[in-house]
């Protein structure tokens, strides 16, 4: 969360359809704490329903605050959700959305191959089982 100088960035992982978001983790920035509040998806639902980067000001209480979120995708398919959220309102400055863009597209990259990985995982388990029960009828 320092580059872009926000106080907090969230990660929303997408699953299903219609897509369920489900808040993955949360990093705060030098010198802020974590919010105490529940998490609210509702900026997250949008970037999920358009598909493009979403910036909304006038968040919080009162409302002084900002949010930028963008789509974290892999492969072409919609992976999660990665937001900034700024205590002070932000000047919208387009290379912030794209520097997030860039970032949501490595997270993208890391969760399509971590998501691979665990598939292979419970290939190769079900495979063990089916040769273990094989070889278990064999030997009988």
């Amino acid at each position: 969360a320092g580059g872009l100088d926000c106080e907090e960035a969230r990660l929303w992982l997408a699953e299903g359809a219609p897509v369920r978001l489900t808040l993955a983790g949360n990093a705060t920035g030098a010198g802020s704490s974590p919010r105490a509040e529940t998490p609210d998806e509702t900026v997250a639902r949008q970037v999920a329903e358009r598909g493009e980067p979403v910036w909304v000001d006038g968040v919080g209480s009162p409302p002084t605050g900002s949010i930028l979120a963008v789509p974290v995708r892999g492969g072409g398919q919609l992976l999660g959700v990665l937001e900034g959220r700024y205590v002070a309102p932000g000047v919208r400055e387009e290379q912030w959305a794209a520097a997030l863009a860039d970032i949501g597209s490595q997270v993208g990259l890391f969760l399509k191959r971590l998501r691979a990985e665990v598939k292979q995982l419970r290939l190769e388990r079900e495979i063990l089982k089916k040769a273990a029960a094989f070889f278990a009828k064999e030997s009988s």
